[in-house]
C-alpha cells in the first residue's frame, strides 16, 4: 500500500514498494489495480454479460503549446470499449479537478424481458384483426348478394353510386290479393306443412 516518508527536501510516496516523488499535500491516494482486484468488479460485470470502462479526463498544462490538453486515463474495465452508442450508458462526473465517465454495454445490444411476450402478444393481435376483417368482408359479400338476387341490375347500380332509386311510371297498377282463410289455416299448421 502507500507509506509517505517525513517531510524532507525531497519527499517521496512509497507505493507497493516504489517511491514516487511528490509535491504540495495529498489528501487521498488510491490504488486503482488493488481496488479493481479486489472488489471483484471485473468478474461481476462478466457474470451480467456487460462490458464496462471506468474513465478519467484530466486537464493537463503543456508548457510547449501553453494551453490546457485533455488526457483520458482508463482506471478499470475494457482498454477498448466495443459497444456503440445505442447500447451504451455513460455517466459523467464532474468533480473539481477533472471528469470521472462510465460507461456500461452489452455487445449484442439490450434486450428487454417483455421483448417476446410483446412479440407473441403482437402476433395474436394481428390473427384477430385478420379475423375479424375477414368476416366483414365475409358479411359485405353476403349483404351484396342478396340485394343482387332482391334488385334489378339498374337499381342495384344506383344504390351501388348512394343515388336513390325511384323510376316513375305514368300508368300503374297495383294488385293485392289473399286467399280466403290462408292465414287462419296457417296458424294451425306446422312450419313444414
Amino acid at each position: 500500500w502507500v507509506t509517505i516518508d517525513s517531510l524532507t527536501e525531497n519527499q517521496v510516496i512509497k507505493i507497493d514498494g516504489i517511491d514516487h516523488n511528490k509535491w504540495g499535500f495529498a489528501t487521498a491516494l488510491i490504488n486503482w489495480a488493488e481496488l479493481v482486484n479486489r472488489s471483484d468488479v471485473n468478474e461481476k460485470f462478466i457474470e451480467k454479460g456487460l462490458n464496462y470502462q471506468l474513465t478519467r479526463t484530466d486537464e493537463v498544462y503543456n508548457d510547449q503549446t501553453r494551453e490546457f490538453e485533455s488526457k483520458v486515463n482508463i482506471l478499470a474495465g475494457d482498454e477498448e470499449f466495443a459497444c456503440d452508442e445505442i447500447n451504451t450508458e455513460s455517466v459523467d462526473i464532474n468533480t473539481a479537478n477533472n471528469v470521472w465517465n462510465i460507461k456500461v454495454g452489452k455487445s449484442e445490444g439490450f434486450v428487454p424481458c417483455w421483448k417476446k411476450k410483446s412479440i407473441a402478444a403482437a402476433f395474436v393481435g394481428a390473427f384477430i384483426v385478420s379475423f375479424m376483417l375477414m368476416i366483414i368482408c365475409i358479411e359485405s359479400q353476403s349483404h351484396h348478394d342478396l340485394l343482387r338476387d332482391m334488385l334489378p341490375p339498374k337499381a342495384l347500380r344506383k344504390i351501388k353510386n348512394y343515388k336513390t332509386c325511384v323510376e316513375k311510371y305514368e300508368i300503374a297498377t297495383v294488385f293485392f290479393s289473399e286467399i280466403v282463410g290462408y292465414t287462419a289455416m296457417s296458424a294451425e299448421m306446422s312450419a313444414i306443412q
